[in-house]
């Protein structure tokens, strides 16, 4: 009996059954673990809704029929490449997620040049968790391995025919039904209540997060692939403008006069966007020239910066130069070919100003420099800039290098003409393990990366102290505003644990609650506790500036307008008050419209090149 038993299970059909099956669990088994794992990334979701799972065994159907016609000799081959694109997949999921707390799409590979250059430290981001998924791939691998030894030759008793036909039915049925779970959505509910609708959010596809876990890690590769690439953006759509049109029309603003109307008219302005400095390191001890500052000038204790476009700096950077934010999972850089007249640097240079930007990195990466030229930037001075102007090849990412250079800070402060220069910083960059210039303070004594974290700072806090030091040398003093906003908060900080609790919240939104400080020698110390955003920025300095505008070409607004709505929003319909309202706290019905036209208007925007209308008809 045993005998027979044996013969019946080890006989080429049962082993080739067998094969089948545990691959089948070699592909599953991992993503099921990893949508386990990540759960939490969206509270909607749970790892075992049906759309994802359909939509994941549709793919693995066609992986085995590949792996099935495949040679025998060359199954492991097929079977092995899969694996590892898949493993891939979710490692590398896994590891953005734990650093900026959502998955990666395909606009994000721009970014994959930056980052190669820290690819060994971002392995210390893995979410222990993932070792059960690395195990489970590595356990049924080891088992098809096994089975394949024993495997003489293909046998299923059936032709090819069949077998295909069987293979295109199951797969079109996956499909069909996994759309089917999805269900529809009402569209006269708005987009913020059909944000947690499984077909609102498979159609819109513009939330890496939500879109992963509707549809599983395969369907969500390659549809997340083909929409960059088929450029869904849509961008010069006449129905966007026409949206744009109405929202305008039915949202008309006006500029308004207010106690800080002109106050800096014809001064200077020096506006630095910081990297990674978050609010927890400006202190006396770790950042005392900013922290000197803050207490001087006005200091807003409630800037967020809002997030939504592919690269966190870049999308603070297009923010605080238009006044509004990238669309979601676009970067910023696509829309460079817009016209950005009403930008930040054409409106001061319209009256008079010289206005040029400056930051010492590649001006290709996130094709910088092109983008700013388009901002309006009469030069964006860029590392290799730097160095064949000064003739060194300086470490100059470091912060206080570059300003220590006279000829960097005769292109910062121009004695010839009132200037806007835009200054990136660079020291706070991430990695904190294995850090160039924390290796080099430190030398041979082991450092943790709080250590590392506040050392980078005050690089750049040296950095201030001198900035300001010149504006006396110089005489510019009296006449310079200096703003300073951080483009995120310091998401490259390993210890998430110690780092929520630095920040007092896990929150994705509300932990990007970081520095911005307005600073004038004249300027009277304030504490300024409303909400506001990035894109608010902009049109705040040209009231106080006096730069003529037409508040309808923004998103944001005048912080200190009478009419100002106290209160920030995210591009993921949330909101926050001081009481934070989100998918399960949902807040004011009336505020939850009016931040899904906001958010509708920011896109139609960009994607309609809507400027380039306005001048039109204007």
């Amino acid at each position: 009996m045993k005998e027979k038993i044996k013969k019946i299970l080890l006989n080429e059909y049962s082993l080739n059954i067998f094969m089948m099956i545990t691959l089948f669990c070699m592909f599953y088994i991992p993503e099921l673990i990893f949508r386990a794992i990540y759960t939490s990334s969206t509270w909607l979701f749970s790892w075992s809704n049906g759309s994802p799972n359909l939509y994941t065994f549709s793919y693995i159907i066609i992986f085995l029929v590949l792996i099935y016609f495949a040679p025998l000799k060359k199954r492991k081959i097929f079977y092995t490449i899969l694996l590892l694109i898949e493993m891939v997949l979710l490692i590398s999921q896994s590891i953005h997620y734990e650093i900026l707390g959502r998955f990666y799409g395909a606009s994000d590979l721009i970014n994959l040049n930056e980052g190669s250059s820290y690819f060994l430290n971002s392995f210390s981001y893995l979410n222990p968790l993932m070792l059960f998924v690395i195990a489970s791939a590595l356990l049924f691998y080891l088992i098809a391995n096994q089975i394949s030894h024993k495997i003489k030759k293909i046998d299923f008793k059936y032709s090819n025919i069949v077998i295909i036909f069987l293979a295109i039915t199951t797969i079109c049925s996956l499909r069909v039904f996994a759309d089917y779970k999805l269900a529809g959505y009402d569209p006269t509910l708005g987009d913020y209540y059909n944000s947690v609708n499984f077909r609102f959010i498979y159609d819109n596809y513009d939330d890496n997060n939500k879109s992963l876990f509707v549809s599983g890690l395969f369907e969500y590769t390659l549809r997340n692939t083909y929409i960059y690439l088929k450029k869904e953006k849509k961008i010069n759509s006449s129905e966007k403008k026409t949206y744009v049109d109405n929202y305008i029309s039915e949202n008309k603003s006006e500029n308004n006069d207010n106690d800080y109307t002109g106050i800096f008219e014809n001064k200077n302005l020096i506006y630095i966007m910081l990297e990674s400095v978050d609010n927890w390191l400006v202190n006396k001890d770790d950042m005392p020239n900013l922290y000197k500052l803050s207490k001087e000038g006005i200091n807003f204790k409630n800037r967020y910066s809002v997030q939504s476009g592919s690269g966190y700096t870049l999308n603070t950077e297009f923010a605080l130069n238009t006044g509004f934010y990238s669309t979601k999972n676009i970067a910023a850089y696509e829309y460079a070919n817009n016209d950005f007249s009403a930008s930040l640097p054409n409106m001061f240079k319209n009256k008079g100003y010289t206005v040029n930007s400056i930051h010492a990195n590649s001006g290709t990466y996130y094709s910088r420099t092109n983008l700013h030229n388009s901002f309006g930037y009469e030069n964006h001075y860029d590392l290799d800039y730097i160095i064949k102007l000064t003739g060194k090849d300086n470490d100059y990412k470091n912060d206080y290098n570059l300003v220590k250079e006279p000829k960097v800070l005769d292109l910062m402060l121009p004695l010839d003409n009132k200037f806007v220069t835009f200054f990136t910083t660079y020291s706070v960059h991430l990695p904190y393990q294995n850090n160039e210039f924390c290796d080099s303070k430190f030398r041979d004594k082991k450092y943790t990366e709080i250590e590392c974290i506040k050392y980078l700072a005050s690089i750049t806090d040296d950095m201030i102290g001198k900035l300001v030091d010149e504006l006396k040398v110089r005489n510019l003093y009296d006449d310079t505003v200096i703003v300073i906003a951080s483009d995120h908060h310091i998401y490259g900080y390993s210890d998430k644990k110690e780092l929520h609790k630095l920040k007092g919240t896990d929150d994705v939104n509300l932990i990007e609650n970081v520095p911005f400080i307005i600073w004038s020698s004249d300027l009277k110390a304030e504490e300024n506790k409303k909400y506001l955003g990035t894109a608010d920025i902009p049109v705040t300095l040209f009231n106080m500036f006096n730069i003529d505008y037409d508040p309808n070409n923004y998103l944001g607004t005048d912080i200190f307008d009478e009419g100002y709505e106290n209160y920030i929003f995210f591009m993921d319909n949330s909101y926050y008050d001081g009481t934070y309202y989100n998918e399960e706290n949902k807040g004011d019905e009336n505020i939850l419209k009016k931040i899904s036209e906001k958010i509708k208007f920011n896109d139609s925007y960009l994607k309609s090149n809507y400027y380039s209308h306005y001048k039109k008809s204007g």
